[in-house]
């Protein structure tokens, strides 16, 4: 069996630094826009507000658990095989883009960069799987 890495030793390094910023952007909000498709790959939609109820981040995957704000449904979902993560900022959010094997995600996290600094993060984020 031959497997190929997923990120060279300097994307890793890159992927460290994304995955540390959008873990502190996710700790530190409560709401998420997003415009995914949660039942098929590659889909788009139109952009939708959820509440960020739970989320769970490691190397290579997102799980969120979110409620639309209009229906109060409950919604989870987990973006798996993360190869990399983009980000952009401007005035009001962050923009992230998750590019996997299945497609890439867009979505936006209202920012607060106070916070930022002083969130510790989760550990798990570290571990090379």
């Amino acid at each position: 069996v031959n497997l190929k890495e997923i990120r060279t030793i300097e994307e890793e390094e890159k992927h460290t630094n994304n995955l540390e910023l959008l873990y502190k952007s996710l700790f530190q909000t409560e709401e998420i826009t997003i415009d995914t498709n949660f039942e098929q790959y590659s889909i788009t939609t139109s952009e939708k507000t959820y509440s960020l109820n739970h989320f769970r981040l490691d190397r290579n995957s997102l799980h969120l658990v979110l409620e639309d704000i209009d229906t109060k449904q409950h919604i989870t979902h987990t973006f798996e095989k993360i190869q990399s993560i983009a980000y952009q900022n401007n005035d009001k959010n962050k923009r992230f883009w998750l590019y996997m094997d299945k497609g890439s995600y867009r979505f936006f996290i209202p920012i607060n960069n106070d916070k930022l600094n002083n969130i510790p993060i989760d550990p798990i984020i570290y571990n090379i799987y």
